[in-house]
Formats: C-alpha cells, sequence, structure tokens
C-alpha cells in the first residue's frame, strides 16, 4: 500500500496538484503514516513543468530542448513529440548517458523552462 501512495504523491506532484491533494484529503491521516514528503517552496519552483504542457507545446518546446541537446536530430525531435520518455530515451543514446543522468538533465531543463515561464508571466 506504501508504494502506492508513494506513487501517487510523485505523480500528483508532477502534475503540480500536489497541495490541493494534501488539502483534500488531510483528513484522512492514516494514508500518511509512514509517508516522509519534502517541503514544497511557496511558488515550487523546484518542480518541473508538467509534461502534458510540454507535449501540448512541443512545437515551440523543441526549439529550446535543440538549444540544450544539439546532437538531437529532427527526426529524433518528430519522433519525440514532446514524450519525456522519448526525450530521456534519445539523450541516452545520443549522448552515451545513463538513464539516471539523462533523468536528471530532462527534469533540469524542464525546471529551466517551469522559472522561464514564471518569468514571463510576471512581466
Amino acid at each position: 500500500m506504501s508504494n502506492l501512495v508513494g506513487l501517487l504523491v510523485h505523480v500528483a506532484r508532477s502534475l503540480e496538484i500536489f497541495p490541493r491533494y494534501m488539502e483534500l484529503h488531510r483528513s484522512s491521516k492514516s494514508l500518511y503514516d509512514g509517508l516522509h514528503l519534502a517541503p514544497m517552496s511557496p511558488e515550487r519552483s523546484n518542480v518541473p513543468m508538467n509534461w502534458d504542457r510540454v507535449e501540448g507545446n512541443w512545437k515551440q518546446m523543441k526549439g529550446k530542448a535543440r538549444e540544450k541537446w544539439g546532437k538531437l536530430t529532427d527526426s529524433d525531435f518528430e519522433q519525440i513529440a514532446g514524450k519525456r520518455e522519448q526525450l530521456i530515451g534519445r539523450i541516452q543514446e545520443r549522448y552515451g548517458l545513463s538513464k539516471d543522468e539523462a533523468s536528471r538533465q530532462v527534469e533540469e531543463w524542464s525546471r529551466m523552462q517551469k522559472e522561464e515561464e514564471h518569468q514571463h508571466s510576471k512581466v
């Protein structure tokens, strides 16, 4: 059961709905027994951009991804089509990285995109 709850928390965080999820389920203490959750910053800048948004805006986002990973080809970007796991796989393949390192780079890139978007929304 705790693995399932951990997975749900991970998914909720990645979808940026975790604060609402916690608010709705605070009364269910048994659900959270034994869970150790890291605190979230008020602006949640440490949370990567929602991948639905990346996928939905892939035409714009792939230009930024191309700047970061220049070894990826046009064909790679077409096949990736905004899919996170496809991007990680192509980065692994083209750069000879471990899955963990490619995943870390994608998460960092995603976080930077979110921060840039946040900065533009303040202007």
